[in-house]
């Protein structure tokens, strides 16, 4: 799958460098909600110095939370940032492979004979669907609650792609954009 991103950083925030961020996917698929938060967490752990934490393991799902209450589990984990991914459209599209057939032939001579062998292959004839998706991502300031970066994301699968792919693509990308607009710090080597 390949990701298309375009963000902007709010000047405001030029100088913050976020160091622990919780991970909140709008999903309402708790499999889903559940693997892109843990996509982004391996991904920027991994190459940013910063402690990244999944809104399901803080939030638990069961619950209905009152603001202030989650304020107060913002301020208790002293989380700083808030990457929210959302998606906000999904297609399909579809492409004929067109039929084609192909033959292979081989002739051998044994004395007065002549031996010929031929073999036929078909190949298409059939459609194929690749998935594509559009994403928001933000990156709000949990002081004050103000949108520190945004961007807009589009990935597109091939015919093999599966939802894991394009979060794999998208998860990608967004931290190389995050690492990229120092608002984490890169993992030193």
């Amino acid at each position: 799958a390949v990701t298309n991103i375009s963000s902007f950083k709010d000047p405001e925030f030029s100088g913050t460098v976020y160091k622990k961020i919780i991970v909140i996917a709008h999903f309402n698929q708790l499999d889903r909600k559940s693997y892109i938060e843990s996509q982004f967490q391996t991904l920027l752990s991994a190459q940013a110095d910063v402690v990244v934490m999944r809104h399901i393991d803080i939030f638990p799902p069961t619950r209905k939370y009152e603001p202030e209450e989650v304020v107060e589990k913002l301020r208790r984990h002293n989380i700083d940032g808030m990457v929210v991914v959302a998606l906000t459209d999904y297609w399909t599209s579809k492409r004929y492979v067109p039929r084609t057939t192909s033959t292979y032939g081989s002739g051998n001579v044994y004395g007065n004979s002549y031996y010929y062998s031929q073999n036929t292959y078909s190949y298409g004839g059939y459609y194929s669907s690749s998935p594509n998706a559009r994403f928001k991502i933000k990156l709000i300031d949990a002081k004050s609650g103000k949108t520190a970066w945004v961007a807009s994301a589009q990935t597109k699968g091939d015919q093999f792609a599966t939802f894991k792919t394009i979060i794999n693509s998208l998860s990608r990308k967004t931290v190389e954009g995050l690492v990229g607009n120092n608002l984490v710090s890169r993992r030193k080597k």
